[in-house]
């Protein structure tokens, strides 16, 4: 692939990320410039704080694309116990492509260890070039002292180079099979598109004195080996491995190792060893594999197996810029598919921020019917406070009229008169204004009862919307978010107002104030002695009954005038209008967040385009999402 394929197919990711983080961004302004809920179980952060947990998730993989020196390099990371042959393997692939460049000034064969200690410390880098792809050989030390925990320094060097391998080349000897604790520490370092491929390095030394009748000959020995590694070993590692890699492991190959280097670390041309000097054995075990091979180096190549892994590598270097594309590709969309998910521990970004707009919508729903609920409470509270002049001063008539009629039969002698309707009147003066007092009290408390009572079961019905509740102030109060109102007593508020009311209704019924001297009474007087004293009786109640109709018009009159100036059905409703423009506001909110919530399952749920010829899908049952070419 050339470099412009390449760069198109990295730069395709790039926009996708860019593409999908400018959605988060417009989402975040988008609830930003939204109005707090001011109510409800859901606080616009909680949404803000989804939609950030998205960028930064998103933010972080696009930071994490290769660059563009690096998108072109594939890294091949050697992995197994101390002496397993990693080096050794190493040097081989490095000597085999770097033939243009094999001097004998190279100190080949000093990376290769002793067979006595860890010769790897830490973590070393080696570049070869495999067509147009570098490929990146990591030599690791050897995990046994990881998993000992005698070197934790190497815990994390290692835990590092395997996040960031695309390939991992796992060393095992003949006589050794994986350990179980070693591939699950490889397994929970490894990134979810890594290959681990075993492979089996077959130890075979040769002979410095052959004698084939005795010792047969070295080819078919190594053939052997590397066939009942094939067989055998090869298939019990395959199971180990496939056992805890699941889709990870790739299969396995069975090589020399040692017999690779040998056959590689020589310049034929010059006749001459490229294994630095002071390696003295192994130059001196290159010489006796030469001697089985009868010089052919070429030979000792071919029978290492070296090639299957050259072969190897090249079908990665081959493939690695539309192999590290479909990676990014598959990494992007488990980001995506991972928004959605939910299990018993954690839920995706975006599967929380669906909750969430779920949980702002039952809200709003419960709180728009609360509304509707409280208007008609209050309606109805309003109503019934309107109803409570007419009410009392018709209890006040008959009272009071009643108790006239008795003194007219009793004390009046079946007669009225203005002095003695007056006397009546300031007799009775504090005690009316007591019985209307406390008769408009019992009537203004009994509707305030009443509306309490509704306040509390829509308060009870709504209770689980965490920051808004129905209390009382002035026959309801609204306590949360957006409302700091002391509680007024409406009991005290009544009580001060009425007494100052019935003052007023006093002065009405003192002598002079009082408009008694009216036609039916003058005709009374002159007729009182010329009808009979049944007559004189009827007409006197008669007069009496006209007389607290008026009263009661009057009463019924102030009364109204003083509980409109209390304004108690007004209160109630300035509080449950403050209350309606809350659930207003909620709901507002509700749908801008909404839409912002839709839009965004939306863009997630319909292809994201990556160039012309690659996208992001997502499946029709929104749970599986995966990359296409």
């Amino acid at each position: 692939m050339t470099g412009d394929i390449v760069e198109k197919t990295r730069k395709a990711i790039v926009d996708t990320y860019r593409q999908i983080l400018d959605k988060l961004i417009s989402a975040s302004i988008e609830v930003d410039r939204a109005a707090d809920p001011g109510m409800g179980s859901v606080e616009k952060k909680d949404i803000r704080t989804q939609i950030m947990r998205m960028q930064a998730d998103f933010r972080t993989a696009e930071y994490a694309v290769p660059d563009e020196d690096e998108w072109n390099v594939c890294r091949v990371v050697f992995f197994g116990e101390t002496n397993a042959g990693k080096s050794t393997l190493i040097e081989a692939l490095r000597l085999y492509y770097g033939a243009a460049v094999r001097t004998a000034h190279i100190a080949w064969g000093a990376i290769i260890g002793n067979g006595k200690e860890d010769w790897t410390k830490k973590p070393a880098y080696y570049d070869v070039r495999v067509g147009s792809c570098t490929m990146r050989l990591t030599d690791l030390p050897g995990i046994e002292g990881v998993l000992e925990g005698k070197s934790p320094n190497f815990s994390k060097d290692i835990g590092d180079e395997l996040s960031k391998a695309n390939v991992v080349l796992y060393i095992v000897g003949n006589e050794k099979k994986p350990e179980r604790e070693t591939l699950k520490k490889l397994k929970s370092y490894l990134r979810q598109d890594a290959r681990v491929y075993a492979v089996c390095n077959v130890h075979c030394k040769g002979k410095k004195n052959r004698d084939s009748a005795v010792d047969g000959v070295y080819a078919d020995e190594l053939a052997r080996k590397m066939g009942d590694v094939s067989r055998e070993a090869a298939v019990q590692t395959a199971a180990a491995l496939k056992e805890v890699l699941g889709e990870n492991y790739q299969g396995g190959y069975a090589i020399n190792a040692e017999l690779a280097f040998a056959g590689a670390a020589y310049d034929e041309t010059c006749g001459k060893t490229l294994i630095a000097a002071e390696r003295e054995r192994l130059v001196l075990d290159q010489e006796i594999y030469a001697c089985e091979f009868d010089g052919s180096y070429q030979r000792m190549r071919a029978a290492s197996r070296l090639e299957m892994i050259v072969e190897l590598l090249q079908e990665w270097a081959r493939d690695f810029p539309a192999a590290c594309y479909e990676q990014q590709q598959r990494k992007l969309s488990r980001l995506i598919g991972e928004l959605t998910a939910q299990d018993e521990s954690t839920a995706g970004a975006l599967a929380v921020l669906s909750d969430l707009y779920a949980q702002m919508e039952c809200d709003y729903s419960t709180l728009e019917s609360a509304r509707v609920e409280a208007f008609a409470a209050q309606e109805s509270f309003a109503l019934r406070i309107a109803e409570i002049p007419k009410t009392v001063a018709s209890k006040y008539r008959t009272k009071y009229q009643k108790e006239m009629h008795r003194a007219i039969e009793e004390d009046w002698g079946g007669d009225i008169r203005e002095k003695n309707v007056k006397q009546f009147m300031n007799a009775h003066a504090e005690e009316m204004q007591k019985f209307i007092a406390e008769e408009a009290q019992k009537k203004i408390d009994a509707a305030r009862s009443v509306l309490q009572e509704e306040c509390e079961r829509l308060n009870a019905e709504i209770k689980r919307v965490e920051q808004m509740s129905l209390g009382r102030s002035v026959g309801m109060r609204f306590s949360g978010s957006g409302f700091q109102d002391e509680e007024i007593s409406l009991k005290d508020l009544l009580s001060q107002a009425v007494e100052f009311g019935f003052g007023v209704f006093a002065l009405s019924f003192l002598p002079g104030g009082l408009p008694i001297r009216i036609g039916a009474v003058l005709v009374l007087k002159a007729l009182k002695y010329a009808v009979e004293a049944d007559g004189r009786l009827a007409q006197a109640k008669a007069e009496a009954n006209d007389f607290f109709s008026k009263r009661e018009s009057e009463v019924a009159e102030k009364l109204s005038e003083r509980i409109s100036e209390l304004d108690l059905a007004g209160k109630a409703l300035a509080d449950m209008q403050k209350f309606s423009q809350m659930v207003e506001q909620h709901g507002r909110v509700t749908c801008e967040i909404g839409t912002v919530v839709k839009g965004l399952q939306d863009f997630f749920r319909v292809e994201l385009w990556c160039g012309g010829d690659s996208h992001v899908g997502v499946h029709e049952d929104r749970s599986v999402f995966s990359w296409k070419i």
